[in-house]
């Protein structure tokens, strides 16, 4: 039984890498960029994925409530908006497929603003743009 349930938590792992919500890469967004966990969450879908659809995302964020518990999904709507406020500041759009979901077409700058390390100079001052917004 301890087997299964180690090659089941190794699956599930492995398939939240895919997706990009697995901690190390929801938690280097949220300490580069300061957001929390859900704007991490749909920041981390966004950055490995060409699109993501309003039901993958709408799954991902909610899929483990009880069916009662379910938020509106319009609510992914305003979760995209302040999302788009937050990014902003450093020139990265998340462009959206109208009834369908969204993309960010220059995923690079936003890599670099990720990646970068606090102290590079044109990343310092867009981080700082960014975090004051």
């Amino acid at each position: 039984m301890s087997d299964l349930v180690d090659r089941l938590r190794g699956r599930i792992e492995e398939l939240e890498t895919l997706l990009g919500v697995d901690n190390s890469t929801t938690g280097r967004i949220r300490e580069a960029l300061r957001l929390d966990v859900t704007l991490a969450t749909i920041l981390g879908m966004l950055l490995v994925r060409e699109f993501v659809s309003r039901d993958g995302l709408y799954t991902v964020l909610y899929g483990d409530r009880p069916e009662c518990d379910m938020p509106d999904p319009k609510g992914l709507d305003v979760l995209i908006c302040k999302l788009r406020a937050r990014l902003k500041p450093a020139g990265i759009q998340i462009k959206t497929r109208w009834a369908d979901g969204w993309s960010i077409p220059d995923k690079a700058k936003l890599r670099a603003l990720i990646n970068a390390p606090a102290s590079a100079p044109s990343i310092s001052a867009q981080r700082r743009a960014f975090m004051e917004a």
